[in-house]
């Protein structure tokens, strides 16, 4: 069993707006096409399942803008997440690049 959460963009994040490479002006047109990972939370046995969550999050992203459109009514061109590097190492999240 899996448990996560997607939500809306972040507002402001430099190193996303640089990596993408926008202007403030494009940017406040364009964030809506973001989803944000919130959550992710695998409620198994420790070593229980191998790559469990590469696989888990490789399925969420395959169909999260078809999952999106219904509600939003637009595709989704990116996804993002923010890892706490202290407490967690982040494996899924490096894994699926």
């Amino acid at each position: 069993m899996a448990l996560a959460g997607w939500q809306s963009e972040v507002f402001q994040s430099r190193s996303r707006d640089r990596w993408l490479g926008w202007k403030k002006r494009e940017q406040y047109g364009r964030l809506y096409l973001i989803a944000n990972h919130t959550r992710f939370l695998l409620l198994t046995e420790r070593g229980e399942g191998r790559n469990l969550g590469n696989r888990v999050m490789a399925k969420m992203l395959r169909r999260l803008s078809a999952d999106w459109q219904p509600t939003w009514e637009h595709p989704l061109e990116l996804s993002e997440t923010f890892v706490d590097p202290q407490p967690f190492a982040g494996p899924s999240y490096r894994a699926g690049n």
